[in-house]
């Protein structure tokens, strides 16, 4: 039974991967204009976090419906993406606008003949990657905000997962949670997989081209601030 139940999980996972506020969080991301190595980097170990974030919410709130017999609140997961996953997809969206159009400025500090100083210099629009002096540090400070919008993705996602269980499921508790762990799995394994293909698509089609890259941070722009938009408008109507 546990063998029959791995490849419907897995398949549901990564659908449920592609969903539009997903696919534009990730875009917004894979946008940014970096080396390639450190781009990749850097949009695997965030995108890794958000569907180990969601996961793990996904398993608690499940685990605990499972065992109360209840099913989960449909209140709580309206509250959520009303609030704040259309809030936050509006400014993923703010961000990758302004990002098309900020001058990137770098600060670097040196000496000369022991009087040490300071200046600024500024990179067109987009025309040059961007770059951290400690790139370990200001990924390890996002990684943890990453991690907790999944989990808040998560508590979203956690009603539609649970209203599927019993037509995919229909045994015991803990071929639920298999099936709830194999469909984490195939969202981690589908984030990892939708990142290095954007960022390498970006690479190859826009690294090039200011005007390119531009245009796409602010095509991804409007579409994440009109999945915001229709989350809202969407559970607002419901409710």
């Amino acid at each position: 039974m546990y063998f029959e139940l791995m490849l419907p999980a897995l398949v549901l996972g990564i659908r449920h991967a592609f969903e539009p506020d997903h696919i534009a969080a990730v875009s917004v991301l894979a946008t940014r204009q970096q080396s390639l190595l450190k781009g990749i980097k850097s949009v695997l170990w965030r995108s890794s976090q958000w569907a180990l974030g969601h996961g793990f919410t996904l398993m608690l709130l499940s685990i605990g419906a499972l065992l109360l017999k209840s099913s989960f609140p449909e209140r709580l997961s309206s509250f959520v993406e009303v609030w704040i996953i259309g809030p936050m997809m509006i400014y993923l969206g703010i961000v990758a606008i302004y990002r098309a159009f900020r001058p990137v400025s770098h600060t670097h500090a040196h000496s000369h003949d022991g009087d040490k100083h300071s200046h600024k210099h500024s990179h067109e629009t987009l025309g040059h990657a961007e770059h951290s002096h400690n790139d370990a540090t200001a990924i390890k400070s996002t990684s943890g905000r990453a991690f907790g919008v999944g989990m808040l993705h998560g508590i979203a996602g956690t009603g539609g997962a649970l209203a599927v269980l019993p037509l995919a499921v229909d045994g015991t508790t803990s071929q639920a949670l298999f099936f709830l762990t194999l469909e984490s799995v195939g969202v981690l394994l589908a984030m990892l997989v939708v990142s290095v293909a954007l960022i390498i698509a970006v690479k190859v089609f826009a690294a090039r081209s200011k005007t390119i890259l531009m245009g796409l941070n602010i095509v991804i722009g409007i579409f994440s601030i009109a999945v915001g938009c229709f989350w809202i408008y969407e559970n607002l109507l419901v409710a």
